[in-house]
């Protein structure tokens, strides 16, 4: 699977990832939501929290809305809670 954007913690990962594919598991995956919407709302995130991935948001190209979608259960098929951005903005690592 590869994100249409992806982010690591800096907290975490002492250098950039490098290299295509990249091979480390990123913290926060962004998908942009056009033709592909049923995937990347059941598919996807089922995946991503399988694989640790903790941060999930969505984007709506033709809604002009972003939905971040934190709380995902690493190592689990745990689909995401919704939150709000005053949340994600409370987050000491961003």
């Amino acid at each position: 699977m590869t994100p249409d954007i992806a982010g690591w913690l800096r907290d975490l990962h002492a250098t950039e990832p490098k290299g295509y594919p990249v091979r480390e598991i990123p913290n926060w995956v962004c998908e942009i939501c056009h033709t592909t919407q049923k995937k990347d709302t059941t598919i996807v995130p089922e995946t991503l929290a399988a694989h640790g991935v903790e941060y999930y948001w969505l984007v709506y190209v033709e809604a002009e809305k972003m939905e971040p979608m934190p709380g995902l259960e690493p190592g689990t098929s745990s689909l995401p809670r919704k939150c709000s951005t005053t949340e994600l903005h409370r987050h000491k690592h961003w």
